[in-house]
């Protein structure tokens, strides 16, 4: 058995473990850890490039590049190495219930853009979601808001990716069994979703938060869903 995966136990369910399994998940393998979190976001700026439809389109790509950057850290966590082109075809298998998650992606999408509507005016909201970046007037502060607001629904959907992708279940219990996790393991998932809170809000005026945030969200999304979910897989 690895050692990430000795560490595991159905007990280990603080948030103070999750942070710790988060870490050590990372320290197999923090270069390749840390370039796979970066791969999404990179997909998402670069779609949101095309005028208008770049922005919808960029949350489903976005989605899908989540989906394959869990499967390369499950290869991590198993043998300490993950081969990131093997992966795609066993993304593909999953194609149904991950563009399902995506459509997710898009509802917490237009939460974020019902924020931005309520805090600075829907023509902003209309900017943020036509991608017309250069016409944004909100504040950095503000536009921080907005971004973590997402965090709110994704709080309760934050293990319905990993479920669909790691274990093939159907979007309509994995979307029941992450609703019921985070409501079974409140306390931790809440100081959890805090703590990406703070750090979200700061990004527009520190973008270099992004070089802690995106491994820290990929490898903690990880620990926690296998912490919850399946604490005895993946022996060698």
């Amino acid at each position: 058995m690895s050692t990430f995966s000795a560490a595991l136990s159905p007990s280990s369910t603080s948030a103070l473990s999750w942070l710790g399994l988060a870490l050590r998940l990372w320290a197999r393998a923090p270069l390749r850890l840390s370039s796979v979190a970066f791969v999404p976001v990179v997909l998402e700026g670069l779609v949101q490039l095309v005028p208008y439809g770049g922005v919808a389109a960029s949350k489903v790509l976005v989605t899908i590049a989540s989906g394959w950057a869990l499967l390369v850290a499950d290869a991590i966590a198993r043998t300490g190495a993950g081969e990131p082109l093997r992966h795609i075809r066993t993304l593909a298998a999953a194609c149904r219930g991950v563009l399902g998650v995506a459509l997710l992606g898009l509802a917490v999408f237009a939460f974020q853009l019902a924020v931005c509507g309520l805090f600075a005016g829907p023509s902003q909201a209309a900017v943020l979601a036509t991608g017309q970046h250069q016409a944004i007037t909100m504040s950095g502060e503000t536009l921080g808001w907005v971004f973590a607001s997402g965090l709110l629904p994704g709080a309760l959907l934050m293990f319905v990716l990993p479920i669909v992708v790691l274990e093939g279940r159907p979007l309509r219990e994995a979307i029941r069994a992450s609703v019921g996790t985070a409501f079974a393991h409140w306390v931790p998932v809440s100081l959890f979703t805090v703590l990406q809170f703070a750090m979200v809000v700061y990004v527009p005026r520190v973008p270099e938060l992004l070089l802690v945030l995106l491994p820290f969200g990929l490898c903690s999304t990880y620990a926690i869903y296998r912490t919850v979910h399946a604490p005895r897989d993946h022996v060698l």
